[in-house]
């Protein structure tokens, strides 16, 4: 299954971007994020690592592609206890009132939808001036 989500704010595109580009950012903008374990600063193809949220609990990533002069990337993230992946590409763009992002997931129907409602919260955050 996939999904698209697009949520706009009053950040600009760039701080939207450096939110998503540096590793130690993701806490910031995500409620689910506590850290991120990877030997990198920042978006690097195929880097690897975990990102810890809720109770300590790990998921493993990989980084497939990065346009830094687009502000795009996509990730894929392995649910440990369902042993299944999600793919997630994610683009910012300037818009009329800050920036947009859109996000799209493909994965197994169960995982996308879940994961939608906490997407929305945490890319709300993200493209936040605030």
């Amino acid at each position: 299954m996939q999904q698209r989500l697009r949520v706009q704010g009053n950040a600009t595109a760039e701080l939207a971007w450096q939110r998503y580009y540096l590793f130690d950012r993701w806490s910031e903008w995500s409620p689910l994020i506590q850290s991120v374990e990877t030997a990198a600063e920042h978006l690097v193809v195929g880097q690897t690592g975990t990102v810890r949220g809720p109770c300590r609990l790990g998921i493993d990533f990989s980084i497939l592609e990065v346009d830094v002069s687009a502000h795009t990337w996509d990730w894929q993230v392995k649910v440990p206890i369902l042993g299944k992946t999600l793919h997630l590409h994610h683009a910012v763009t300037t818009d009329q009132a800050g920036c947009a992002t859109e996000l799209v997931i493909t994965g197994a129907a169960p995982l996308v939808l879940g994961y939608l409602p906490l997407a929305r919260l945490a890319l709300t955050r993200l493209v936040r001036a605030d």
